[in-house]
């Protein structure tokens, strides 16, 4: 995944200064918007106007005019370059073969937590974690919010269980089958990670780290087909 990657001080960096507060948030957003589009800090004119809603119209074109005055965007053909974009941050080249990584990480992955057991005999923590985990770790992670401490697990299957129900007449019958379902408790989502870690020989950060790999590799995938549409 990529990040916007400042220079420690670059706010109160003279060019920051001179161009004022207005146009040093439009450079801010700048910034994000060629981290987010791999542009390598090319500016698209028509994107101008959509990277802070909040700044229109005069005072628009009064902070793009601050920023090419004071040099931090450069004017070129067809919009403006961010200037020294690339020595902070990554080009796409950087991206696509971090992305390229990521992809090969969970593939190697998979195959381990896929493969059947030596002896043939079952595996119980392979069948009732890892299936789940390699299914729907995407979703996992993202609903988190790429907080590996806040990671549920969701749940292969609901599991029913034998109440106790009372009848009109206050007699009690057996049998009677609940249905229920959910995510499991943080706790339970710990567990998951632990034992499909000590599984694979990794620690648990690490298969938290092979977790990300996948989803990094999955929004790569959907932001390519998403491209292509």
């Amino acid at each position: 995944m990529s990040w916007v990657r400042f220079v420690p001080g670059f706010s109160r960096h003279p060019k920051r200064l001179k161009s004022g507060p207005i146009s040093s948030w439009l450079w801010v957003c700048s910034v994000d918007h060629c981290t987010e589009y791999v542009t390598d800090g090319f500016l698209d004119e028509a994107a101008v106007p959509s990277l802070c809603p909040t700044i229109v119209g005069a005072a628009l074109k009064r902070a793009v005019d601050n920023l090419v005055a004071v040099g931090s965007w450069e004017k070129v053909e067809g919009g403006y370059i961010v200037h020294n974009y690339l020595e902070h941050n990554l080009s796409k080249a950087q991206v696509e073969a971090d992305r390229a990584a990521a992809r090969t990480r969970y593939t190697s992955w998979k195959s381990r937590h896929q493969r059947a057991p030596e002896d043939g005999a079952p595996n119980a923590v392979a069948n009732a974690v890892a299936a789940p985990v390699s299914n729907a770790v995407t979703n996992a992670v993202a609903n988190a919010g790429n907080n590996a401490e806040a990671t549920f697990l969701p749940v292969s299957q609901s599991v029913s269980r034998t109440t106790k129900l009372r009848s009109n007449d206050g007699s009690r019958h057996q049998g009677a089958p609940e249905r229920r379902g959910g995510p499991p408790r943080r706790a339970d989502a710990k567990a998951a990670i632990a034992a499909l870690a000590a599984q694979s020989g990794m620690t648990d950060e690490q298969m938290r780290a092979e977790m990300d790999a996948k989803l990094e590799a999955e929004r790569a995938d959907a932001t390519k087909q998403k491209g292509q549409a």
